[in-house]
């Protein structure tokens, strides 16, 4: 009777596990269809700004940062500039990505965005208040302790590339107005 009740008792644990495995399976299954959106060249730079803060500082330079996907919703005329200016790339499942990369210039602190071919697609003026050093003063708010070479906090340091996606969520049968707005082209935002 004994041998038979832990015989039992493992059989329950054991398909208690199996039902949690395949619950988290769900789950994660779930979220693999949701891809964060960004609302145009300030939602990359934002982006941009948190790769800064977790990367730096690093072991070499300069580092690069994958952001991976995201959905580009914006509608401003940014958003459209930026959209209008990047190159297309196919996927092995066969679905078109806009790859940008970004980065902040160390001289004029601009945010530059370049296209698949390496060419300026997009710059955003840096902040009226932006500070150069903000990741340094954040790390260390009472004071750069000595030894700390402050260099090794420029945010100018990270390049980040992102794969841009279309908005699914606008139709894909647009006026011809619309069409003449956003361009004869297909771009992430149409």
């Amino acid at each position: 009777m004994l041998k038979s009740n832990g015989f039992l008792s493992v059989r329950v644990a054991l398909v208690m596990g199996l039902v949690l495995i395949c619950l988290l399976w769900a789950a994660a299954k779930n979220g693999e269809g949701q891809v964060p959106s960004v609302e145009g060249p300030e939602g990359l730079r934002k982006e941009l700004r948190e790769s800064q803060e977790s990367l730096l500082p690093g072991s070499e330079y300069p580092l690069f940062f994958d952001a991976g996907e995201f959905v580009l919703t914006g509608r401003s005329d940014a958003a459209l500039a930026l959209a209008a200016a990047l190159v297309p790339v196919a996927a092995t499942d066969g679905r078109e990505r806009w790859p940008v990369t970004l980065y902040e210039d160390p001289l004029t602190r601009e945010t530059v965005f370049l296209n698949a071919e390496g060419r300026e697609a997009f710059k955003l003026d840096p902040p009226p208040d932006y500070d150069a050093l903000w990741l340094l003063r954040s790390r260390f708010p009472d004071g750069v302790p000595d030894g700390i070479d402050e260099r090794l906090y420029d945010p100018a340091w990270v390049i980040m590339t992102a794969w841009l996606l279309p908005d699914e969520k606008r139709s894909e049968h647009q006026t011809d107005a619309e069409g003449d707005r956003y361009g004869t082209r297909a771009d992430p935002v149409r």
